[in-house]
């Protein structure tokens, strides 16, 4: 019994390591030479942070994007924050984000409607709807690593 139950845990965490590797992207999901399916660690308002796959941005209805996320600048010009091109999501509320390029760029958008929630897929396969505005900081792998998804042992 014990020996099936490790079984499932290896086979688990092997597959779930597979799923979160940054440096391989799902190319079904390729636009304009952008990718979806990237890996990140996401921490939330109450503090809780877990690894996630980001899936796409889009409303509470729908994904609109699975690449980008479209916003305004302070001067109400439309910007487009592509997903593999950020280090980081920070400082979300509501209405507002800071993006982190992997440049160092930093830039302070407002988010449109149809963009303010993200969809992801947990270590557990477990999809979820997440508004922005609960989340703290967003930060994606970074290329060629790999996050370590922690597999839940019993005492």
């Amino acid at each position: 019994m014990k020996t099936a139950i490790r079984l499932i845990y290896l086979t688990a965490s092997l597959l779930a390591a597979a799923t979160f590797t940054a440096g391989q992207p799902n190319e079904a999901f390729s636009h304009s030479g952008h990718h979806s399916g990237l890996a990140a660690i996401i921490t939330l308002q109450n503090g809780t942070v877990r690894t996630v796959k980001l899936d796409g941005a889009g409303c509470a209805a729908s994904i609109c994007s699975r690449v980008a996320i479209r916003a305004k600048t302070a001067a109400a010009q439309p910007a487009t924050a592509w997903f593999d091109d950020l280090a980081a999501i920070r400082d979300t509320d509501a209405g507002c984000a800071t993006f982190i390029r992997k440049d160092g760029a930093v830039q302070r958008l407002t988010l449109l409607p149809d963009f303010r929630v993200l969809y992801l897929t947990g270590a557990d396969r477990s999809t979820e709807k997440l508004d922005l505005a609960q989340v703290r900081s967003l930060d994606f792998a970074t290329s060629g690593s790999e996050l370590v998804i922690p597999v839940r042992r019993k005492p």
